[in-house]
C-alpha cells in the first residue's frame, strides 16, 4: 500500500540548474586600484618586520595590509621590471631586475645603488651565499654575482640542461631544478644528484620542507625527495603535458601551484585537486609567482591583475552563481557522511561533499517552495517544512543521494521534530501536529499549548523531547514543557512571554533557550517544572546556537557570527571570510569536523580551528617609528632627545593581512590605564620633559593582545630645568645676596665710619675744648708769677719770666688746635713750664725729665696738655707748702703691653696736705678734665692715673692706652 502511495504522489524530480561548482575561497584583491604601484607583480618578500614587498612591472610596492607605499622606476633608478627581492639585513634588501643587474635597496631612505659592475641577465630567484648571490634565468642560465668585486660569471650548466629553479637548503647546500633533473652547487660547479628512477626528469620547481624533504614539481606530477630517495606526492593530468611551477606547501598542509600554459592556479586539498582560478573565475592570467608569508597566508600575483591574497583557506563558501541562484538558506541537515542538504527560500540545494558540486533542486516548479526546517526519517525520508499550504502532504519524486533513494515529504509547518514514534510538526495557530513516523497518518494533535490572551496564532518555532520523553515546545509566548500524563508546565523565567526562536540541548541535562533578547540556559529537573534557569547572556538579534559544551559555542545572529569560548567572544563578519553576516542556521559535523553555515547569501564551511585559531591570535607590534618634531627617533630600549617642545609621535605596525582592518593598538604611558586607538599612532602634542615609558601591544578587535613592547623615551628638561640651571641660579642668588649684604655691611662700615668720624671728630672738638679750659687756668698761675716778680721789684727777673712765658705761650698757640702732639715737643714745653717755675721759685724747686727712647716712645703722639696739669700740683700743692726745697722728676716710658706710662713724683707734703685742702673747698678741675677727656678716647679702660704717697712725696702715675695715643705719623690710632 504504501509504495502504491508514494508511486501515484511521485513527481518527476525536476532540477531547475544543472550540477555546478560553486565552492570558492575567501580571497582579498589588490591591483593598482587599491594602491600598487602596477598590477603586473613579478615578485614577493616579506621583510624581517612583516611588511609585504612586491616588485612589479613599473616599480616597488610596500604593504602594511592597508596601505601602499610606492617608489616609482624613476626613483629607483630602475627601469625595467622587478623579477626577484631577497633581503639582505634588517636595513636593506636585494633587488634583481629583468635586465640591469642586482641593485642594493634601502628600508630607510628609499634609494638604490647597482651592485654589479659587469652586465647581468634576468636575475630571478636570488640567493645569498657568503659573498655571493646566485641567481637564474629560467630555461637559461645560472648566474653567480661575486660581491667584493661586483664583478658577475656564468656557471657552466650541462647541455641542454636548462636550470629553471634553485632553493637554498636548511643545511646550506644549494639545490639546481633543471629540465633534465638535479644538481647541487658546489664551488661555481654543478654536480649532478644521482637519484635512482629519477635522473632525467624534469625539475620544474622546488619547495624545501620542514622535515627537510624537497618537493619537485615535474610534468604532470609532484615528487618527494628525502634521504635520497623519490616517491610520487601526487600525478596530475594524465591527458595533457603540464610543467609545473610555483611549488608551495602552506602551513595547513595545502600543496599549491600553476600550470605552464594554461596558467590556472591549483591546490590539492586532501586527495582533491581544486581548480582555484577556475573556481575564482580567474582563469585568464598568467600567474608570476606564489608566495606565503610567516602567518600562512598565501599570495599570488597573476600578471596585469594584482595580487590575489588567500588568508582563510579554512573556510570554504558557496555564494550564488548561475549555478546556485536561491542563494537565501535557512536550514541545514546531513543525511550522510557525502551529501549536505539545505534549504533556501524556494527548494532546495544539495553537495555533494567528495566533488564539492552543489545542485539546486525544486520538485515544484508551480509552486513557492519556502522551505522553513529539514528534517530525515530512517535515512529514506527527508522531510521539508514550508509555508506554502498546496504543499501540505505533497511527496516529491525520489532524490538519489549517494546511491540512496530519499523520498522528499512536504509538511505545512515551521519546525519538525522527529521523535521514536510520531513526527511533531509545529504549525502557526498554537498547535503542534502529529503524524506517525511510519504511515505519515494523522497521529492527534496539540492545541491551544499556550493560554495567554491572544495566543490563537501563537507561532511554534520549536520542539524537542527530553531524557525524560518530556515534550519541550517554544514557541512566541515562551516555553512550555508538556509530561507523560499530558500535563503543560511553565517554568519560571524572563523568558516567558518572550518569542524563542530555536531550542538545543547542550548535553542530556542542560537545554538552551534562544530568544529576541539573547539566550537562557535551563537546568533540567526530574520534578514539576521540570526545568530552571541557570544564566543569561544578552545577545542582539540571534537567530541560531551551536554549542560544542557549555564553556564553547557558536552564535549566528543578523549582525554576524559570535564565537564564545571560556568568557572571552569574538565577532566574524564578513571581512573574516563570512558570505554575509545575516546568518539564519548553523550546522555542526562531528565525524568530518566541520561547520555548516546557513546565510542570506549562501552557505560555508569552515574547520571550527579555524575560528579558535582566529579567537587565539596574538599578534605582535613588528614596527615602531618614532618622531619628535622632525626629528626621527631609532627604537631601542633607551633614548634620550633634548627638550624642543615639539610633538611626540609614535606610528605602531602589526599585521594581520587575513583583515587589517580588524587590528587595533593600545598603549600605557607611565602604568596609567590603557588607551586604545583608532588607528596605530600616539601623539603628545608639544610633549614636555620626563621619562615616557610606553608599553604598546597591538591585537584583533574582540580578540587577544599580542605581547607587550616598551618604549623608554626621555626628553631632556630645557637649560633652564637643568640640574646645573638650579645650582648656577641658587649660587648666582647666593652671589646676588652675598653681594646685597656685602653692600649692606659696606653701607653699614661707612655709615659707622661715618660715624666714628663725627664722633671721632666730636672728640677731637671735646678734647680742644678740654685743652681749652686748661689754658685760662695755666695763663692765671703764669701771670701771677709775673705780678710776683713785679711786685717783689725784680725786673729783669720779670722781663726773663716774661720772654719765657710768652715763649711758652708761643708753642701752646701752636698746640691748641691739636689733640695729639709729639712726646718731644710735649717735653719741650713741660721745660718751659719748669723753667718759668723755678725762676719764680729759685733753689726751692729742682726737676728733671727721664725719657725712655726705646720701644718707639719718641714717635708717638699723646693727648694735648694732659702732664702740665698734674706737674703744676707737685709744684703748688705738694713742693709750696713744704719746708724743704722740692723736686720734681718726670719718667716717661712704654710698656711691653703697648701702654705708655707717664710717672710724675714730687718730694713735696705728699697727698694728705692737698685732701685737706680739698675739703676745705678747692676743687682739681683740671685732673677731673683730664679723666674725662682720657676717657672719651678708651671708654673701655678704668685706669687712667693713679696718685700716691711716694714718701715723701706723691707719684702721680698716667697710663695711657694704645686707643689714648696715636703715632706720629698718622692721625689714627696705634693698633693693638
Amino acid at each position: 500500500m504504501k509504495n502504491t502511495v508514494i508511486l501515484l504522489l511521485l513527481f518527476v524530480l525536476n532540477l531547475i540548474n544543472h550540477p555546478g561548482s560553486a565552492q570558492i575561497y575567501p580571497y582579498s584583491h589588490y591591483s593598482s586600484k587599491q594602491g600598487l604601484v602596477n598590477s603586473s607583480v613579478y615578485s614577493i618578500m616579506q621583510d624581517h618586520k612583516g611588511f609585504m614587498w612586491f616588485g612589479t612591472e613599473n616599480g616597488l610596492s610596500k604593504f602594511d595590509g592597508i596601505n601602499f607605499t610606492n617608489y616609482s622606476q624613476e626613483e629607483l633608478g630602475i627601469s625595467t621590471i622587478i623579477t626577484s627581492l631577497t633581503e639582505r639585513d634588517s636595513a636593506h634588501m636585494y633587488i634583481g631586475t629583468r635586465s640591469e643587474g642586482i641593485f642594493l635597496f634601502n628600508y630607510e631612505s628609499g634609494s638604490t645603488s647597482k651592485i654589479n659592475k659587469t652586465p647581468m641577465r634576468m636575475c630571478s630567484e636570488l640567493q645569498l651565499h657568503g659573498n655571493k648571490i646566485h641567481s637564474i634565468h629560467p630555461f637559461n642560465l645560472l648566474e653567480t654575482l661575486n660581491l667584493k668585486d661586483s664583478t658577475s660569471n656564468i656557471i657552466p650548466v650541462p647541455e641542454n640542461n636548462a636550470p629553471v629553479d634553485i632553493i637554498k637548503t636548511q643545511n646550506g647546500e644549494f639545490i639546481i631544478g633543471t629540465s633534465k633533473g638535479l644538481y647541487r652547487l658546489e664551488n661555481n660547479k654543478l654536480h649532478k644528484i644521482a637519484i635512482e628512477g629519477f635522473r632525467d626528469i624534469s625539475a620544474f620547481s622546488l619547495f624545501e620542507e620542514q622535515d627537510g624533504s624537497i618537493l619537485i614539481a615535474g610534468e604532470n606530477a609532484i615528487y618527494s625527495l628525502r634521504n635520497n630517495k623519490i616517491s610520487v606526492v601526487k600525478q596530475l593530468f594524465k591527458n595533457t603535458s603540464s610543467r609545473i611551477f610555483n611549488l608551495l606547501r602552506d602551513k595547513r598542509n595545502n600543496i599549491w601551484f600553476s600550470v605552464w600554459g594554461n596558467n590556472d592556479l591549483f591546490m590539492i586539498n586532501g586527495n582533491n585537486v581544486v581548480n582555484v582560478s577556475e573556481k575564482m573565475g580567474l582563469n585568464k592570467g598568467t600567474i608570476a609567482t606564489i608566495y606565503s608569508d610567516r602567518a600562512g597566508n598565501i599570495w599570488v600575483s597573476i600578471l596585469g591583475k594584482g595580487i590575489f591574497l588567500f588568508a582563510n583557506i579554512d573556510m570554504r563558501m558557496y555564494p550564488e552563481t548561475p549555478d546556485f541562484q536561491n542563494t537565501s538558506i535557512h536550514a541545514i541537515i546531513q543525511p550522510d557522511e557525502k551529501w549536505m542538504i539545505f534549504g533556501t527560500n524556494d527548494g532546495l540545494v544539495t553537495l555533494d561533499q567528495s566533488l564539492n558540486t552543489s545542485t539546486s533542486v525544486k520538485f515544484f516548479p508551480d509552486y513557492f517552495e519556502f522551505v522553513k526546517d529539514l528534517a530525515v526519517i530512517d535515512s529514506s525520508t527527508l522531510l521539508v517544512a514550508t509555508s506554502e499550504q498546496r504543499l501540505n502532504g505533497k511527496l516529491s519524486d525520489e532524490l538519489n543521494i549517494n546511491g540512496t533513494p530519499f523520498k522528499v515529504h512536504y509538511l505545512v509547518c515551521n519546525t519538525i521534530f522527529t521523535g521514536k514514534q510520531f513526527i511533531y510538526s509545529g504549525g502557526w495557530n498554537n498547535n503542534v501536529q502529529l503524524n506517525d513516523k511510519n504511515t505519515f497518518l494523522p497521529a492527534g494533535e496539540l492545541t491551544d499549548i499556550f493560554e495567554a490572551q491572544n495566543a490563537a496564532d501563537v507561532r511554534i518555532r520549536d520542539v524537542s523531547i527530553d531524557k525524560n520523553e518530556n515534550l519541550w515546545i517554544a514557541g512566541q509566548q515562551g516555553l512550555c514543557i508538556i509530561d507523560r500524563e499530558k500535563r503543560k508546565w511553565f517554568p519560571e523565567g524572563e523568558f516567558q512571554n518572550t518569542d524563542i526562536a530555536d531550542l538545543n540541548w547542550i548535553n542530556d541535562s542542560t537545554a538552551a533557550l534562544l530568544s529576541a533578547k539573547g539566550f537562557y540556559l535551563l537546568t533540567m529537573q526530574q520534578t514539576p517544572p521540570y526545568a530552571k534557569v541557570k544564566s543569561f547572556t544578552e545577545l542582539k538579534k540571534p537567530s541560531c546556537l551551536l554549542f560544542f559544551n557549555e564553556n564553547e559555542y557558536l552564535a549566528g545572529t543578523g549582525t554576524g557570527l559570535l564565537y564564545h569560548i571560556n568568557n572571552e567572544s569574538i565577532w566574524l563578519k564578513p571581512d573574516d571570510g563570512l558570505l554575509s553576516e545575516t546568518i539564519n542556521d548553523i550546522y555542526y559535523d562531528q565525524k568530518t569536523n566541520k561547520i555548516w553555515i546557513a546565510s542570506s547569501e549562501g552557505f560555508m564551511e569552515m574547520n571550527p580551528d579555524a575560528i579558535r585559531n582566529i579567537a587565539n591570535t596574538t599578534i605582535p607590534i613588528n614596527d615602531i617609528q618614532i618622531w619628535y618634531g622632525d626629528r626621527q627617533i631609532h627604537a631601542h630600549e633607551n633614548m634620550e632627545v633634548p627638550f624642543g617642545g615639539h610633538t611626540l609621535s609614535i606610528k605602531l605596525s602589526a599585521f594581520y593581512f587575513a583583515n587589517a582592518s580588524r587590528i587595533q593598538y593600545q598603549y600605557q604611558l607611565n602604568d596609567e590605564p590603557w588607551v586604545t586607538l583608532s588607528q596605530g599612532k600616539i601623539e603628545f602634542a608639544a610633549a614636555g620633559y620626563g621619562t615616557y615609558l610606553i608599553k604598546v601591544r597591538a591585537g584583533i578587535s574582540n580578540g587577544k593582545w599580542g605581547p607587550e613592547k616598551t618604549i623608554s623615551l626621555q626628553i631632556a628638561p630645557p637649560f633652564y630645568r637643568t640640574w646645573w640651571f638650579y645650582l648656577l641660579t641658587f649660587a648666582g642668588f647666593l652671589f646676588i645676596v652675598f653681594f646685597f649684604i656685602k653692600k649692606q655691611i659696606s653701607l653699614a662700615e661707612k655709615k659707622q665710619l661715618e660715624k666714628n668720624r663725627i664722633e671721632q671728630k666730636l672728640v677731637e672738638l671735646q678734647q680742644k675744648a678740654l685743652a681749652g679750659n686748661l689754658n685760662p687756668h695755666f695763663v692765671f698761675n703764669s701771670l701771677n708769677s709775673i705780678q710776683h716778680f713785679i711786685n717783689s721789684h725784680q725786673p729783669e727777673e720779670a722781663n726773663d719770666y716774661l720772654a719765657k712765658f710768652s715763649r711758652l705761650m708761643r708753642m701752646h698757640l701752636n698746640a691748641a688746635d691739636k689733640s695729639f702732639i709729639p712726646v718731644q715737643e710735649e717735653i719741650n714745653r713741660l721745660e718751659y713750664y719748669l723753667s718759668l717755675e723755678q725762676m719764680r721759685f729759685g733753689d726751692k724747686l729742682q726737676w728733671k725729665i727721664n725719657l725712655d727712647r726705646e720701644n718707639g716712645l719718641t714717635e708717638i703722639e699723646i693727648p694735648n696738655m694732659i702732664i702740665q696739669p698734674f706737674v703744676e700740683n707737685a709744684i703748688w700743692h705738694g713742693i709750696m707748702p713744704s719746708e724743704k726745697n722740692g723736686q720734681v722728676i718726670l719718667n716717661f716710658r712704654k710698656m711691653a703691653d703697648g701702654t705708655v706710662v707717664i710717672e710724675i713724683i714730687d718730694n713735696g707734703v705728699g697727698v694728705e696736705l692737698p685732701l685737706k685742702e680739698k675739703k676745705n673747698g678747692h676743687q682739681s678741675k683740671g685732673m677731673k678734665l683730664i679723666q674725662e677727656r682720657l676717657q672719651l678716647l678708651d671708654p673701655s679702660s678704668n685706669a687712667f692715673f693713679t696718685i700716691e704717697n711716694a714718701s715723701p712725696g706723691t707719684r702721680i702715675r698716667l697710663q695711657l692706652t694704645p686707643k689714648m695715643y696715636r703715632l706720629a705719623s698718622n692721625s689714627s690710632p696705634l693698633p693693638h
